[in-house]
């Protein structure tokens, strides 16, 4: 009786043990795409893309995400009257009375559902949006429309200076109201684009961007240019302290002006994002929204500081080891690399000039940067770069690979390839629709690349022709590859195929994905994973026959690109890099490196069973092994192990969950220990 005591209560630690296995958060990379910023008292609001509301009380030093109510997560504007916080989102407009604790829709009357614009003037709310002008003057409980005199409805931007109200159009240029929106002027004479994405009103003066800055000091009765030393004319937010003005533009950081714009100079240091969607200033403390999260500067803008701690929606396109570090591709924030195993990140863009990364790739001890700008390399682990694309005609790069000394790079319209470390690049696209090439693979002599809208291509001499290779594939949007064994995978926006017989012909290999839209695919040992949009991480231990999701605790289900690194498995998402020990994924497990004297199969411990058992065994020389398990009648329920192991003791958990869809009744069932010139089979029982 003691005995049967024991074995269910080494059961129950077991199977808690299993359940409490999960994906934890690494820590960042943290960021998201900011697109307003404001400042009300001691709380600090940024809007994000995606990620709703983050709110910070210490000057942004960390943040904490406040959506409760907040049906939208994807913010564009922000504006206070008094205690009252009013979000802009697509989804309509939000109120909050208690700081952002809480938020409620107030859109009665507002039949647009997208709010890119808000101001106040006295007790009067303005919501500019895609189907024109909006006010409120009972704090949002309602609106009413006022489009009389716009010649165009999609208001992007708005700005006040005492009871006027201007408001600048995608198309139209600017308007001016003088009477709360009941009639609208166009005030276009000297404004040199009718496409106005920002408005300043800043004292008496007012600021229009869009194709470069414009300045009028007349209520926008006559605008004048003002664009020198501004390198970049696409300008998308404005901010004033004091006698700056701050212009922030799409890839190029954030200029300054003392004099109104008559010279403007860069103010960019520490900043790791080129692209500027926003500022909140208060006093001393300039805020700035950017792609890839928050920057402070109390020196008006002489040197910033990211102050992005908690924002946890930063795109994070990829994941790689390399010389003990990890590296994340994020969208927008350039190089994150971690030491640590991912406790803390760091930008690491010394010499990058394009932000956006795509993928990495290592040759020796050369680590390559793709990006949406060419290619980079760095020969001291990430820590500076330098440009590496000579000869690459299209620098928008979606995928670099790596095979012994060659490197690959698909890109916007084709291939490249080096022979020489990125040094030269040649264009080997013979063959291949001038399509975004999304990955690339190589099993034996034969180069495979997946194409967004073309499916797959093969080419059989490194690239100088290529050819079709899409028989059975159901879809032509191909976004990963990967090669395990001698079979070759393909991800897709309708599922996952596989091809045996180097890509002649495709089969689906779905069973048990709850998702078709595969993001990436990761090969480790007889392992695949794979990453998906919306329906997190799915393994399979059967060569794709069979996928279980492995994603509990999983947080962020975008899921991009995955890694194996320091015995753990990574994960990118769009939220930052997630990680879960390698031991509660993939089954065998290496728990003595000691050399055996024989090869060994032991019994199973606890058995009975119910639902979890591990089955140990013993490798006395490296070799393949294969450890399966078969029900009494001979069928073979599941494989869990079938690859080189080397000389050690190895443990191997079992649950019934594992069988594959077969239903596992109360019985007898084997387990065979198979490798070159030794075979041993044991049996269990399993009690239900």
């Amino acid at each position: 009786m003691k005995k049967l005591i024991f074995i269910f209560f080494f059961l129950s630690l077991l199977s808690n043990k299993i359940l409490d296995a999960q994906w934890v958060y690494t820590n960042g990379p943290y960021g998201s795409a900011i697109q307003a910023l404001l400042i009300n008292g001691t709380y600090t609001y940024a809007a994000s893309q995606g990620g709703g509301m983050y709110i910070s009380t210490n000057n942004g030093l960390n943040w904490t995400a406040s959506n409760s109510g907040l049906s939208a997560t994807n913010i564009y504007s922000l504006a206070a009257i008094g205690n009252n916080i009013f979000a802009g989102a697509y989804g309509g407009c939000f109120l909050s009375t208690n700081n952002g604790a809480s938020w409620s829709a107030v859109n009665s009357g507002l039949t647009a559902s997208d709010v890119h614009a808000l101001a106040v003037s006295g007790t009067n709310l303005f919501a500019g949006t895609y189907s024109g002008m909006f006010i409120s003057t009972n704090n949002g409980q309602n609106w009413n429309i006022i489009n009389n005199g716009l010649t165009t409805v999609t208001i992007q931007t708005l700005a006040v200076i005492g009871t006027n109200i201007f408001a600048g159009t995608f198309g139209g240029g600017a308007f001016m109201t003088t009477n709360n929106g009941a009639l609208w002027s166009q005030i276009n004479n000297g404004l040199g684009s009718v496409y106005i994405s920002t408005l300043l009103a800043n004292g008496s003066n007012l600021f229009a961007g869009g194709g470069g800055v414009y300045f009028s000091s007349n209520n926008g009765t006559s605008w004048t240019t003002v664009n020198t030393g501004l390198t970049n004319t696409n300008v998308t937010a404005f901010g004033a302290s004091s006698n700056y003005i701050f212009a922030g533009t799409t890839g190029s950081g954030v200029f300054a002006t003392t004099n109104n714009g008559q010279q403007w100079f860069p103010a960019n240091s520490g900043m790791s994002s080129a692209t500027v969607l926003a500022f909140g200033i208060s006093g001393s403390n300039i805020f700035t929204g950017t792609q890839g999260g928050a920057y402070l500067s109390t020196n008006n803008g002489t040197s910033w500081t990211s102050v992005s701690n908690g924002m946890r929606y930063l795109l994070c396109q990829g994941i790689y080891s390399f010389s003990n570090n990890l590296f994340c591709a994020t969208w927008g924030n350039g190089v994150a690399m971690s030491t640590n195993n991912g406790t803390s990140w760091i930008n690491s863009n010394n010499g990058i000039t394009n932000y956006i990364i795509s993928a990495y790739a290592s040759i020796g001890s050369i680590l390559f940067a793709g990006t949406q700008g060419g290619v980079f390399k760095s020969t001291d682990n990430g820590f500076n770069w330098s440009a590496s694309s000579s000869g690459l005609t299209d620098p928008q790069l979606f995928y670099l690979y790596a095979y012994n000394t060659r490197l690959y790079a698909g890109a916007g319209s084709g291939v490249f390839y080096s022979s020489d470390n990125g040094s030269s690049w040649s264009n080997i696209s013979s063959g291949l629709p001038a399509l975004p090439v999304y990955s690339l693979a190589i099993m034996g002599d034969n180069l495979f690349a997946g194409l967004w809208s073309g499916g797959v291509y093969i080419s059989t001499n490194n690239g100088q022709s290529w050819s079709s290779a899409n028989s059975g594939l159901t879809s032509n949007i191909v976004i990963t590859l990967t090669v395990n064994g001698t079979n070759i995978y393909a991800g897709t926006t309708a599922g996952l195929f596989k091809s045996t017989d180097n890509g002649n012909s495709w089969n689906t290999v779905n069973s048990g994905l709850g998702t078709t839209y595969i993001l990436f695919l990761y090969s480790f040992n007889s392992y695949l994973f794979a990453g998906t949009y919306n329906g997190g991480v799915y393994e399979s231990s059967n060569g794709g026959a069979n996928w279980i999701n492995i994603s509990t605790g999983l947080q962020n289900l975008d899921d991009r690109a995955l890694t194996v690194f320091n015995s753990n498995l990574y994960v990118a998402t769009v939220g930052g890099v997630w990680k879960r020990p390698l031991s509660e994924i993939v089954s065998v497990k290496q728990i003595s490196n000691l050399v055996p004297d024989e090869f060994k199969l032991e019994q199973n411990y606890p058995n009975p069973f119910n639902p979890t058992t591990i089955i140990r065994f013993q490798v006395k020389d490296s070799r393949f092994v294969t450890l399966k398990v078969y029900d009494i009648l001979g069928k073979e329920i599941t494989t869990l192990v079938n690859e080189k192991l080397q000389p050690g003791t190895y443990e191997v958990p079992f649950s019934i969950n594992q069988s594959s869809g077969y239903q596992m009744p109360s019985g007898v069932y084997f387990y065979k220990l198979i490798t070159n010139g030794f075979i041993e089979t044991k049996k269990m029982l399993m009690i239900k």
